[in-house]
């Protein structure tokens, strides 16, 4: 039994390390050959990108595209940054959420679909926690061009100094199609468009936390803290 149990933990362990040099070689521009859409219907691979600030929706309009293929009876699969640690899946204010693969790299999940190539949809939350180190422009245009696949991608447009987010608006210039979606000005009632730290945590950057949202407020370009 045990023996057995070391045989399928070394297969196991031989696949994983299998994706990941595939990963790799593709990414490398090595692999050439991908699997082939079975008709033209098929060959509809494209990159869906959700920008905003904070409150504005972001998930809830990723939850929502997502969701319509459970009709279509098509599957998918939803990825998120582990360094986002505010919540297992994907959630939203108004209480949905999907079930979320958390990886450390974009890479990963590109793994994850080298060892499922049936995968026609996948969903991408907080985007903007990829480094600029990472190669999640490269991989979701792999995905869109080379394996058909459909990618929506949510995140930050700007961190809350007003500076673009990572790779946000390079996956943002690749998309075929970018919907900015706003929250309202917590000031003035407006349409928002800037994500503001709340004044009295000072000036420190806290990308992820695991503490309320209200650290960060949705204001409009009037009320923006720079």
């Amino acid at each position: 039994m045990i023996t057995k149990r070391i045989q399928e933990a070394t297969k196991n362990h031989l696949r994983v390390l299998a994706n990941q040099l595939v990963a790799e070689l593709i990414l490398r521009g090595f692999v050439t050959e991908y699997p082939p859409a079975r008709d033209i219907r098929e060959r509809n691979g494209r990159i869906h990108v959700i920008a905003g600030e904070m409150f504005s929706g972001k998930s809830e309009e990723l939850i929502r595209l997502l969701r319509r293929n459970i009709f279509a009876k098509i599957g998918f699969v939803v990825f998120k940054p582990a360094r986002d640690n505010r919540t297992e899946n994907v959630w939203c204010r108004n209480g949905h959420e999907l079930e979320a693969i958390k990886v450390h790299s974009s890479r990963e999940i590109l793994e994850y679909i080298v060892a499922h190539p049936e995968v026609r949809v996948i969903g991408i939350d907080e985007a903007q926690f990829f480094e600029m180190d990472d190669l999640v422009v490269e991989v979701v245009r792999t995905l869109a061009d080379k394996y058909h696949i459909v990618v929506f991608v949510a995140g930050l447009d700007m961190t809350f100094e007003g500076v673009p987010f990572n790779n946000m608006p390079f996956l943002m210039a690749i998309a075929t199609e970018v919907h900015k979606v706003h929250a309202v000005c917590v000031e003035c009632g407006r349409t928002a468009t800037y994500s503001r730290r709340n004044p009295e945590l000072g000036s420190e950057q806290i990308a992820v936390d695991n503490l309320k949202q209200e650290r960060y407020q949705a204001v409009c370009r009037r009320h923006r803290p720079f």
